[in-house]
């Protein structure tokens, strides 16, 4: 933060003139803070079978005080977020065996959450600014309009693909399709006029979307 205002050498000559009229205060308090616990587990059977789990918990000072969703713990809000995926690995099955122009053929699907609070510090929080009024005098007026259930969005996103690898490596082959949908979108939405503010942040928003990509590698 800054202050300013300054027409006098010292203390001793208090005479002050008419550069006190615009003196402002400006900045902001942006520090924030964020924890996440994680756990993870993996088993696979004789390198054929696999699966993975995952499990997330996060908060962060962005989320307001009231949110909806989540874990109450130590006395702030959590998003837990799971994931669970799973592959086979045909390429280590006996009956692939005649096939020896195929080094490594896996097929795999997933499905996984994830949370985003890719927001400003305050966005949850009331706060004001200081302004000029008639060029004669400063003070204080509301800057932003605050949510108290202001909290993070959530993706749920579910995929399928195979990896192959032939002729001693030099084809590789990968294809991957996936649909996610996220909820709690987080959005800037309109106030009244009334309010005096254009906008306040909202998780009134939502997403879907469906895609594959594929990826050729030869050497």
């Amino acid at each position: 933060s800054r202050k300013g205002g300054h027409n006098t050498g010292n203390d001793k000559t208090p005479a002050l003139a008419a550069s006190l009229s615009y003196k402002d205060v400006g900045g902001i308090d942006d520090r924030w803070r964020s924890m996440a616990l994680y756990t993870q587990a993996d088993y696979n059977w004789r390198y054929t079978w696999f699966v993975q789990g995952a499990l997330a918990m996060e908060t962060s000072s962005h989320f307001g005080r009231d949110a909806r969703e989540g874990v109450r713990l130590g006395d702030v809000k959590w998003g837990v977020f799971p994931s669970l995926q799973g592959a086979w690995m045909l390429s280590n099955e006996p009956f692939m065996a005649p096939l020896k122009a195929v080094n490594q053929l896996k097929l795999r699907m997933g499905y996984d959450e994830s949370g985003n609070d890719d927001i400003p510090t305050v966005a949850s929080r009331t706060t004001f600014a200081s302004g000029k009024y008639l060029g004669n005098a400063i003070g204080l007026s509301l800057n932003a309009i605050g949510n108290n259930t202001l909290q993070w969005e959530t993706t749920r996103r579910l995929s399928a693909g195979v990896d192959m690898m032939a002729w001693n490596n030099r084809l590789g082959l990968s294809l991957n399709v996936f649909k996610s949908y996220t909820s709690n979108l987080l959005t800037l939405k309109s106030l009244p006029e009334l309010s005096g503010e254009d906008y306040y942040w909202s998780n009134e928003g939502a997403l879907e979307n469906i895609g594959a990509d594929i990826r050729l590698n030869v050497k």
